[in-house]
């Protein structure tokens, strides 16, 4: 009788666990999702002050020509 009170005891606790872990790999999906969206939009940032950057040295270069 122990045996099997101890048996139902633990697949209560597994599947516990199987929720927590669901519910542990959701919060960490939504997570690296949040995180490649910041990356991405720093990269597109990063590359727009690029050119803008290089934009302005260019016309910088112009004007010194031109003095």
């Amino acid at each position: 009788m122990q045996n099997s009170e101890s048996l139902q005891m633990i697949k209560e606790q597994l599947k516990i666990k199987s929720v927590e872990l669901r519910k542990a790999t959701e919060e960490n999906s939504k997570a690296t999702k949040k995180f490649r969206d910041v990356v991405a939009s720093n990269r597109d940032e990063t590359t727009k002050l690029k050119k803008e950057l290089k934009k302005v040295k260019e016309e910088a270069e112009i004007q010194r020509r031109q003095a």
